[in-house]
């Protein structure tokens, strides 16, 4: 499987979730203007900030002969990181770390991404033991100079297999 093939798959879980603005990379600016139109959500009349970045922060290989094909095991660690206005009159915390939870679930029950991978609980490498999302960073940042926003930090390893040649 390739990383594009793996990443595509985790917006689609992100996506089952409920997460709205998801990139394939990270997106980042200083303009206030160009901060709203990449992130945010209007819903019932109500407009918030929420965005999740998908960015493979690790990879490692290992020699490795599967059956007859001579082929290797990758794990790759990837890094998804979630964005959701801080608002305390509407609970936004509760809201956020529910979401969180919710993407949790979601990847418990999704074992080797529809099968763009062998696994989400490798047994070497980065990752290696941990099943599923991992919650690494639960903040509040600041953006813009303007924006306060919840802020996550999660991980998921994914291992599979990859041709030597």
């Amino acid at each position: 499987m390739s990383r594009a093939t793996i990443s595509a798959r985790i917006k689609v879980d992100l996506t089952s979730s409920g997460c709205f603005n998801i990139f394939e990379r990270l997106r980042w600016t200083n303009n206030i203007d160009q901060f709203h139109s990449w992130f945010d959500k209007t819903v019932s009349g109500k407009t918030h900030v929420e965005a999740w970045f998908i960015q493979r922060a690790a990879s490692q290989e290992q020699f490795h002969t599967i059956g007859s094909t001579g082929s290797n095991l990758a794990v790759d660690l990837w890094k998804i990181t979630g964005l959701y206005s801080l608002n305390d009159d509407d609970n936004t915390e509760t809201t956020f770390q529910d979401l969180i939870e919710t993407i949790r679930a979601t990847f418990r029950t999704d074992y080797n991404l529809n099968g763009t991978c062998r696994t989400i609980c490798p047994e070497w490498g980065p990752g290696a033991g941990r099943f599923g999302i991992q919650c690494n960073v639960i903040d509040e940042r600041m953006f813009c100079r303007k924006v306060l926003c919840h802020y996550c930090e999660l991980s998921l390893a994914t291992e599979y297999q990859t041709s030597r040649s």
